[in-house]
This record gives C-alpha cells, sequence and structure tokens, in this order.
C-alpha cells in the first residue's frame, strides 16, 4: 500500500501574544525571544491517499500554550492533545504537555526547572515511549524504561561566566532528573521513578559562529554508573 497521503486541514486560533526579549536564559550573549500570553488552537484535518483518494484517516488537535513574567521569573506552558481515527475506529490518542520556569535574579546563574507528561495510546498496543538518555533522564540508556505513558522533571543551575578562551565562552550547570514510563492502568509510586544528578560543562561559540552551545553532561543514576553525553543546546 502506498504510505504517502495528502492531508487537508482546518483550524481556527486565538492568539493573544506577548513577545519579550531575555538573556542568558538558554544562552551566553545572545538575545533570545519568547512568546508569553495566551494562544490556543483546534485542528480538523482529513487525510486521502495520493493515488487514488482513498481517505487514509481523519485527525483532530487541540492545542493551548501561556507564558507570563513576574520579576526575575518566567513561567511557559503549552499542552497538545491530537486524535487519529478512521471512521468510527480510534488509531490513537496523543498528548504532551509540559510547564518551564525560569528565575535568573544574578547575571550569572539561570535557575530552570521543567515537568513534562506524555501519553501516547495506540489501537495497536504498541509502547511507543522510551526513558533516558535524550528522552529527559540522563544517566540511563535509551530506552531504560518503555510506556504508554511517561512523566519526567528536570531541574538545572545554569552559569553564565565571563571566562572566555579564543573568543569561547565556558560556563557549567548542576542538574537532577527524575522521570517513570508507565502502562495504562499500571499504579504509579514515586518509589518507582528513576533519578539521576550530574554537572555539565556548557561551551558557547557565539563570538564564532551563531550557533547553539555545545552541551557535555557527566551524569550519575541509581544503577552507579556515569554516563557522558553530548548535544547542541541545553537540555530543555
Amino acid at each position: 500500500e502506498d504510505s504517502v497521503y495528502h492531508e487537508y486541514t482546518l483550524g481556527l486560533r486565538l492568539e493573544l501574544p506577548v513577545f519579550v526579549v531575555k538573556r542568558r536564559i538558554n544562552s551566553f550573549q545572545l538575545p533570545e525571544d519568547f512568546t508569553l500570553g495566551f494562544l490556543a488552537g483546534a485542528d480538523l484535518g482529513r487525510a486521502f491517499r495520493s493515488f487514488d483518494r482513498g481517505r487514509v484517516f481523519d485527525e483532530g488537535r487541540l492545542s493551548v500554550a501561556f507564558g507570563f513574567q513576574r520579576q526575575a521569573t518566567m513561567v511557559l506552558g503549552n499542552g497538545v492533545v491530537d486524535w487519529w481515527w478512521d471512521r468510527s475506529h480510534r488509531i490513537r490518542r496523543l498528548a504532551d504537555f509540559s510547564l518551564r520556569a525560569y528565575h535568573n535574579s544574578l547575571s550569572f546563574l539561570t535557575l530552570a526547572g521543567r515537568v513534562w507528561y506524555v501519553s501516547d495510546w495506540r489501537a495497536a498496543g504498541i509502547d511507543e515511549l522510551v526513558l533516558g538518555g535524550l528522552t529527559g533522564l540522563r544517566g540511563y540508556d535509551r530506552a531504560v524504561r518503555t510506556g504508554d505513558r511517561r512523566l519526567v522533571m528536570n531541574f538545572e543551575g545554569r552559569f553564565f561566566s565571563n571566562v572566555e578562551i579564543l573568543s569561547i565562552g565556558l560556563g557549567g550547570a548542576v542538574f537532577a532528573d527524575v522521570g517513570r514510563t508507565w502502562k495504562s492502568g499500571e499504579p504509579l509510586s514515586f518509589r518507582d521513578f528513576s533519578a539521576s544528578v550530574g554537572i555539565g560543562l556548557r561551551v558557547s561559540l557565539e563570538k564564532i559562529v551563531r550557533s547553539e552551545l555545545i552541551r557535555i553532561d557527566l551524569s550519575h543514576g541509581q544503577d552507579d554508573r556515569w554516563q557522558l553525553s553530548f548535544g547542541t543546546g541545553q537540555y530543555f
């Protein structure tokens, strides 16, 4: 069967944006644009096969995003719920919610936190959500746990120094990650959550090329193993 399809979507939007410019949230020196205020949307679409115009699935989406700041604290939240179905048959339901907060009353330090919840139900009964690595929990393998629901909490202290070597900025971070995946109907206990702590090096190339910083993290999980990870941009 041809997997190529076309989707037509009708959407409604309510947008009450407030645009702000901040510094030292994610980058060292570059100004950063954030959208506060309130945004909401609703979409309804239908997908057709490209070769015979047969219907593949219908899709519905609800989304909301908000943000506000109080003195040195900024809070950002967003949520999206997607449904896919074929006539009366449900195919998939995906929900993704996150809440982030940043506080930088000191010029060299930004405190950052995130709560991230994802639920992914599929009619086929396949567990696609993994925990570990880049999915919210440093210090563990990429798929240390699987399930159809995931809850992650991340906390970071980001240090932005004025130290430079050959126009390369250096900074650091201390962090703690807590998370768990589980199956629908499975009891949720905080004792079953996995956790890790660690320290990181942040390398800024902003004065050389306009790019995201380089992230190097050394983390320690509950299995008494150390893990070194690399990436670009802040972890969240």
